[in-house]
This record gives structure tokens, C-alpha cells and sequence, in this order.
């Protein structure tokens, strides 16, 4: 594995670390899980170099076959000990799952950007932002918002945790195919087609909530 995302991972969490000191409340506990995120990231980069040299698998093939896969467990692994040992709000468990998903974004992309400068541009900027960016955001959102209601119920806590698992692992598989195949339009739309109902669904909640606790009043 290069040496570079070592180098750029210490570069952006320390710094963050360093923050985290004078940090409060949920801005420091959603700062640590955007730490994990990026930590997760590079614990993938050797598992996938290691799987990648050990089966002989080409690289293209390795990003729709065994790399989502194992990126998705990963970062699945801090998100399932945070629910199922703390047994936090739901609003919690959904803003630091997002969190662990945004940091790998963040250290993935820089280290794509670093390790081939010529081909880097505003273009590619936007593409990798918004979706791979999102699609790793709504990965584990998949399975910390699944978990909120998985916990609640113990005899679905290994099916349910299972099946949540599943569904992010094949969300990220197909989007990875699609953007390296002549349809990467909708390989690009797909994160974008998933954030936009579910903000809306959000934001109609809070709206509903809202209404219904005023006319309580």
C-alpha cells in the first residue's frame, strides 16, 4: 500500500485531534466518528491490498466484487458497537453514522487526488464530492438508520444487522460499476436520487413535529 494515505491521514487527524480537546457535546463526539471514518479508510487500504495481492484479482474487478464488501463491514464494525453498547438516541446514532461515512470520503478522496495529479480537475472534484462522497455517507447512514430500530428488537439484531449490511454492500457495488462503465451519468445520480427523498422525508417530519407540538400548546 502507498505510503501517502499514512501520510495524509496523519496530516488531517491530528489537527482534528488537537480540536477535539476544546470541543463539547455532540460537535466532539460527531468530530471523533469523522476520525474513525478516516481511520476506517485506511484500515480498508491495506485489507484491500492485501486481498487484492492474495487472490489475484484485477483491480477494476476488486472495486465491485470484494471491495465493497469489506469497506462496508468496516466501517459497519464501529457503528454496530456504538448502538449496541451505549444504546444512544436515534438522532445521534444517524449524525455520527453519517460522520464515519463522510470521513472515509474524505481521506479516500484525498489520497485518489494525490496519487494521480494530472488528471485531477474541477470536474473531477464534483464528481468525486457528490458521488462517492455521498454514496460512503449513505452507506453507513443504511445501517446506523437501520440499527435504530434493529436494537430495539433483539431477535432481529442479527438477521436485521445482516440484511442492513447486505443492502449497503450492494448499493456501494452498484455504483462502483456503474461510474467505471459507459453509463456513469446515473452511476452519479444514484447517491444523488437516495439524498434528495430522504431529506425531504426529514425535513417533512421536522415540519410535522413541529405543527403538532405548537398546536399542543
Amino acid at each position: 500500500m502507498d505510503e501517502m494515505i499514512i501520510v495524509l491521514f496523519i496530516c488531517i487527524v491530528l489537527p482534528l485531534s488537537l480540536g477535539l480537546v476544546f470541543m463539547k457535546g455532540h460537535a466532539k463526539e460527531m468530530t471523533l466518528f469523522l476520525e474513525i471514518g478516516m481511520f476506517i479508510c485506511l484500515l480498508a487500504a491495506f485489507v484491500n491490498g492485501y486481498a487484492e495481492g492474495a487472490l489475484g484479482i484485477p483491480r477494476v474487478q476488486m472495486t465491485f466484487t470484494i471491495t465493497p464488501l469489506t469497506e462496508e463491514v468496516l466501517k459497519a464494525i464501529p457503528i454496530m458497537f456504538y448502538v449496541f453498547l451505549f444504546k444512544p438516541g436515534k438522532n445521534r446514532i444517524i449524525n455520527n453514522s453519517l460522520m464515519v461515512g463522510i470521513g472515509f470520503a474524505i481521506l479516500e478522496n484525498a489520497y485518489i487526488m494525490m496519487s494521480d495529479l494530472s488528471s485531477i480537475s474541477i470536474p473531477w472534484a464534483l464528481l468525486r464530492g457528490l458521488g462517492a462522497g455521498m454514496m460512503h455517507g449513505i452507506c453507513t447512514l443504511i445501517v446506523g438508520y437501520g440499527l435504530t430500530y434493529v436494537y430495539l428488537r433483539r431477535k432481529l439484531a442479527i438477521a436485521g444487522t445482516y440484511a442492513l449490511l447486505i443492502c449497503a454492500v450492494v448499493y456501494h457495488a452498484c455504483y462502483n460499476l456503474l461510474i467505471q462503465s459507459d453509463y456513469r451519468f446515473f452511476g452519479i445520480l444514484i447517491p444523488m436520487a437516495t439524498v434528495i427523498p430522504a431529506v425531504l422525508i426529514l425535513y417533512l417530519g421536522k415540519k410535522k413535529k413541529a405543527s403538532l407540538a405548537k398546536g399542543n400548546d
